[in-house]
């Protein structure tokens, strides 16, 4: 039957396409003869059929992908060797043509050999006496290139350099490196040219690798310069970061290979900060390429700790006084986006200055005195109570809460401050008022366990909690039955238990929680999966018909491959005998026979 099916999706003449005579036509006899070739050594493998398509890979000197399809009637191919790069139909593609002829069952080629195809430890070891030849025979072109004369080889390298830009610019580098040694004007030179790329606006991919393969040798010499002529050094690596920026901004692709050089010629400037510290003037240099950095490359922390006592010194009175200066600027409702982006930018750079300073009192009091908005006042509470200012953090917090109105950010940090000390009737409050919002079981759970600590009356709190939450669910199902009323074809609405089987669940009740779940109640599948989870061996049962309800409704809604009721429905017969997981596994296969993806997942759950 399937391969009546299939041979149904092909055109008419769909096998004669594929036979010798039609492969001729398309192919040429040279190239039929070499395919035969193939498909008599079993080089071709038959990957994946779809009825009009097929894919293959095809075993060489290298590995090659083949398509095979028959679009519109007509039989279309597509190979990755260089034969077929301008469409021709290559040996790869005959080859596999006879495979797929073959499967489908057409008549085999008259010169076909019927021998089986070799298994894989015959095409490997055929495949390493491939790759064996192929080295003898470059090492033959080696040892002969090494007895011909220099000015021969130097001719036809120049001459294929010609027609090779990539190869032109690395013969022009390696040039400028030879007098690179000892010499910072030549080391100039040298890294100038081996940084060159085109100045197109965008930069593909392949030659933004041969640049950075390139520009790693420029940092090669670099290093090798470092030693004797670090100030050199470090002004020739600065104006190369330039060039990389430059190049970074251009790639299309292979943005990983540029930030690669980046970093390792940021190292470079920091290592000949280091050997060389530059004059204090160099810190208004270091903030303006920081200011036109797009990145955060020059933020790096190293390059000011290695800059040396003077330009530390001189880099902090700079920052000050542009913090100073900004901050005295008015502040306007059209304030543009720039202005919050260099505020944050110079914040940053100043809580950074101050942290390499080691001063916590001076830090403290600039986060404080600058802090806007609640992720920087959030910050501000965590930085105290990192370093043991816990008192600080509480009162911050508590101001930080009236300023933003119980923000979440902030509240947390307050709860957790107030739990720490002992604040339990303030804890209690805010998981109360919480619950009161929005009452989620993980509301509920802080809300017992605050109400445990501050010796509250758990059981009327519960009360009302449960309470609160079975009129909250009142309320959604009202909602459900308005939208059906304008949503023809609408389910009827029904009450969702979710959240408050959630609850019974962390209160230990687990049968009655079970009881609300039963028709004509909903609840969510993760939330009833939950629940059967939690169950034990003596309760398979009553966990089997969750799991199995799950199942069903996952199933609805699922497409192939069904991974998730597939799943579902093994947790469902982990939880039954032998006997029964066989016969309940038989009733699903009969009633959902149609979903045939979803039948041949089912032989993987008998095992």
């Amino acid at each position: 039957m399937p391969r009546a099916k299939r041979q149904a999706e092909f055109p008419v003449d769909g096998l004669e396409q594929l036979s010798d005579e039609g492969l001729r036509e398309v192919a040429g006899p040279a190239v039929l003869a070499r395919g035969m070739a193939y498909f008599r050594e079993g080089r071709v493998e038959l990957r994946r059929d779809t009825g009009l398509r097929a894919d293959f890979e095809a075993h060489g000197t290298l590995t090659y992908a083949v398509v095979l399809s028959f679009d519109g009637g007509s039989l279309g191919m597509f190979c990755n060797c260089p034969h077929a790069e301008d469409g021709n139909f290559c040996k790869h593609a005959v080859a596999a043509a006879m495979v797929w002829r073959a499967k489908l069952g057409g008549a085999p080629s008259p010169t076909a050999n019927t021998a089986p195809a070799p298994n894989d430890e015959l095409r490997a070891a055929r495949a390493a006496k491939i790759a064996s030849a192929k080295e003898s025979k470059r090492q033959a072109l080696f040892e002969f290139l090494r007895t011909q004369p220099a000015t021969a080889l130097a001719e036809r390298l120049h001459a294929a350099a010609q027609q090779d830009s990539g190869l032109m610019a690395e013969l022009k580098a390696w040039a400028a490196s030879a007098g690179a040694a000892g010499d910072p004007k030549a080391l100039r030179a040298a890294v100038d040219a081996l940084l060159k790329i085109s100045s197109r606006q965008f930069l593909e991919r392949r030659e933004v690798r041969e640049w950075a393969a390139r520009a790693q040798k420029a940092v090669t010499l670099l290093r090798d310069g470092l030693p004797q002529h670090p100030a050199e050094v470090r002004a020739v690596a600065e104006l190369a970061l330039r060039r990389v920026q430059g190049v970074a901004q251009r790639a299309y692709e292979s943005p990983r290979d540029v930030e690669e050089v980046q970093a390792v010629l940021l190292d470079v400037v920091i290592e000949a900060l280091r050997l060389a510290p530059p004059p204090a003037a160099w810190a208004d240099q270091l903030l303006q390429r920081i200011e036109e950095d797009d990145g955060d490359l020059w933020q790096d922390p190293r390059v000011v700790q290695a800059a040396g006592p003077e330009v530390q010194r001189a880099f902090t009175r700079r920052l000050a006084d542009r913090w100073k200066a900004f901050d005295a600027k008015p502040v306007s409702e059209k304030s543009p986006i720039s202005r919050v982006v260099q505020r944050d930018r110079l914040r940053r750079l100043m809580l950074q200055d101050l942290e390499r300073q080691d001063d916590p009192l001076a830090l403290f009091e600039f986060m404080k005195r600058s802090a806007d908005g609640v992720g920087e006042h959030a910050a501000l509470i965590r930085w105290c109570e990192a370093h043991g200012r816990e008192r600080d953090a509480l009162q911050l917090a508590q101001a930080a809460c009236k300023l933003f109105g119980n923000h979440p950010l902030v509240e947390d940090l307050l709860l957790a401050a107030y739990e720490r000390d002992g604040w339990d009737a303030e804890a209690l409050a805010i998981w109360q008022r919480r619950f009161d919002q929005r009452p989620l079981p993980e509301h509920y759970r802080g809300l017992m366990k605050a109400a445990a600590a501050a010796r509250a009356d758990s059981f009327a709190l519960r009360e009302r909690a449960y309470a609160r939450v079975q009129a909250q669910e009142v309320v959604d199902l009202q909602q459900q039955a308005r939208s059906a009323r304008h949503h023809f074809g609408s389910l009827p609405p029904r009450l969702n238990v979710s959240w408050r089987v959630c609850m019974l669940m962390l209160d230990g009740e687990v049968e009655k929680a079970i009881a609300l779940v039963q028709p004509p109640h909903t609840c969510e599948p993760r939330v009833l999966e939950a629940l059967a989870d939690g169950l034990p061996k003596e309760q398979n049962a009553a966990a089997f018909k969750l799991l199995d309800r799950i199942f069903e409704f996952a199933l609805l809604t699922a497409t192939s491959p069904y991974k998730e009721p597939l799943r579902l429905l093994a947790k469902a017969l982990a939880r039954l005998g032998p006997d029964e997981a066989r016969a309940h596994l038989l009733k699903v296969g009969n009633e959902h026979k149609r979903k045939t993806n979803f039948i041949a997942g089912l032989p993987r759950l008998m095992r």
